[in-house]
């Protein structure tokens, strides 16, 4: 099954789910990968509902209860967490 990309998606939108992707992870890095935790984080600091955009979008997977990211998913994740954090260094360093 093809996994759908999310640069077709009108910019607002693509940026609340990257957004997501980012806080998604931040709760990797921090090992909080339980299924309900992660979904409040995402409701509370995202929006209501892009838990549920992101698995329908293919980009984490719940196995066990425990999330994962999909391959897509997690590309798409280090790209933005890259972005994120280089933009952060430039403005520290300038």
């Amino acid at each position: 099954m093809e996994i759908p990309s999310i640069t077709h998606l009108p910019p607002s939108e693509r940026e609340r789910l990257e957004e997501a992707l980012s806080e998604v992870y931040k709760c990797f890095e921090r090992k909080e990968n339980a299924h309900d935790a992660v979904k409040k984080i995402l409701n509370e600091k995202v929006s209501e509902g892009i838990f549920e955009r992101l698995r329908s979008q293919q980009q984490i997977l719940v196995v066990d209860g425990k999330l994962v990211f999909s391959e897509a998913g997690k590309k798409m994740a280090e790209s933005v967490i890259r972005r994120q954090r280089l933009a952060e260094r430039l403005l520290k360093d300038v």
